[in-house]
């Protein structure tokens, strides 16, 4: 897939698997990048003996710059705007062809999925804050050397480090307190999520002007986390609501490299919930229930019941009430497609004006799926809406 000439609208892409140059093996790479799991690297090889090399458990590298030589060859601290081309993973899964194949391939982080179950104590993380308390489970992985690491062969080419959890210094001022449900045996990733799903930071929008109409002017961020590049860990509030966002791009359909009839929207309501009931886990007689009337009657009911371990009904109703605030609408997502020198990444803000499906935003990307194939990268991305400014806070984690 190497390039024969320096444009700055090809890309030059260097594979290599268990430290060796393989880059001719392939025809063609999809890179699919989301918050809170893993990635994935989807591989089309070509030519019968060039899948041997491609063994499970193979640790594979691939790096990606526009033109050729430009970066391509960085692998500790790739310059910024190709490190979203960045990918360091292990062979997953091999699907044999008769002139090749294709192989998928996870970061890091899909560790976390696969580590031992263990009993996460309460007493081992009382008082800590979340976001030093997930980044513990990640060290803690970091510290465990395994006879399938060996096999990996990841392990030690990072210096006994899995994942790299160096940038991880700013701190949530969230404390993990006695009444979070979240202990008890599981993995890892079940553990860190369940940290996460309780991470919000609070953002006071009378410090700066953000949606003058709402009568609540307080914001809640979820927080994020997943690898950035390489095996380097982020965890990562999206601040829509400033004054000046820090936006990464502006797409609008003038825009060259946006492909024609690439955009589309989805209205989804899997997710939406506009009548909760909260039940107390500890005594399942004491329940508490909130509704939206006004959003039952444009779009029908849609009830959900969760559990808490709490059994004060104030404070039971107050979740229920949360919940349906955060879910009471359908979710809005938008996606286009864009070629050349566009490398967005999850987190990444973007200016979006496309009248042809009624957007005109400032937008988060949640999801970008690279097709990297002739030497071109095309982008497939996934933008969603503002987060409604509510009073949703979830102090409890639903179950």
């Amino acid at each position: 897939m190497a390039t024969i000439y320096a444009s700055p609208y090809l890309v030059d892409v260097l594979l290599t698997v268990d430290g060796k140059d393989c880059s001719f093996t392939i025809s063609r790479a999809v890179y699919n990048r989301v918050y809170n799991k893993a990635s994935t690297l989807i591989l089309e090889i070509v030519g019968q003996h060039s899948i041997d090399l491609f063994h499970i458990g193979a640790p594979v590298s691939l790096r990606a710059a526009r033109g050729v030589g430009e970066g391509a060859n960085i692998r500790d601290n790739p310059p910024a705007d190709i490190r979203s081309l960045h990918f360091e993973g292990f062979v997953r899964m091999v699907r044999p062809t008769d002139n090749g194949g294709l192989v998928t391939l996870a970061d890091p982080l899909s560790l976390l999925s696969t580590s031992q179950i263990k009993d996460f104590k309460k007493n081992d993380y009382l008082g800590m804050d979340m976001y030093y308390a997930a980044a513990s489970v990640i060290d803690d992985l970091n510290d465990t050397a395994t006879s399938s690491g060996d096999t990996l062969g990841f392990y030690d080419y990072y210096g006994g480090k899995w994942l790299d959890t160096s940038r991880l210094k700013q701190g949530s001022d969230l404390i993990v307190t006695d009444d979070l449900d979240i202990f008890g045996f599981q993995t890892s990733k079940k553990f860190i999520d369940k940290l996460f799903a309780n991470m919000y930071k609070t953002i006071d929008a009378s410090d700066y002007l953000a949606n003058e109409y709402q009568s609540n002017k307080v914001y809640y961020l979820p927080w994020y986390y997943n690898v950035s590049y390489g095996n380097v860990v982020d965890f990562y509030t999206i601040d829509l609501y400033n004054n000046v966002p820090r936006i990464s791009l502006e797409l609008n359909e003038d825009n060259q490299y946006i492909l024609k009839d690439s955009m589309s929207t989805q209205i989804d309501t899997t997710r939406q919930v506009n009548s909760a009931t909260v039940v107390s886990s500890i005594n399942n007689s004491v329940s508490a229930r909130h509704d939206d009337t006004a959003s039952q009657a444009l779009y029908g009911v849609k009830a959900a019941q969760y559990t808490s371990s709490s059994t004060e009904y104030d404070f039971l109703e107050d979740v229920a009430r949360k919940y349906v605030e955060r879910y009471k609408s359908p979710s809005n997502s938008y996606t286009v497609s864009t070629r050349h020198q566009l490398l967005l990444s999850p987190g990444d803000i973007v200016k979006v004006r496309l009248p042809t499906i009624g957007v005109d935003d400032v937008l988060p990307v949640l999801e970008v799926m690279t097709n990297l194939e002739g030497g071109y990268a095309e982008q497939k991305i996934t933008f969603g809406e503002r987060n409604l400014p509510t009073s949703e806070l979830l102090t409890q984690l639903l179950q």
